[in-house]
């Protein structure tokens, strides 16, 4: 039996159009999308959803940012 469970990402781009067409593509391709346009957009769906994958664009985002995002996802994963 094929696994049916969908994996849950995060996709980070403040570019609107770019981040559209990557969800589109990524939901076609049986992906669970959740849409950010900024860090703190990203960070208040860490704190209240279970994700799997983090996507982001780096150059949009400081380096302080990018840790943050990165140990708020790793604390998530841990208590799952």
């Amino acid at each position: 039996m094929p696994d049916t469970q969908i994996t849950k990402l995060l996709l980070v781009d403040d570019n609107e159009i770019l981040r559209d067409t990557l969800t589109l593509s990524l939901q076609h391709g049986r992906f669970g999308v959740q849409a950010a346009a900024n860090a703190n957009d990203a960070l208040k769906l860490i704190s209240t959803q279970t994700l799997d994958v983090l996507v982001s664009d780096l150059h949009m985002l400081a380096a302080g940012t990018v840790s943050q995002l990165c140990v708020r996802c790793a604390i998530r994963i841990r208590r799952q």
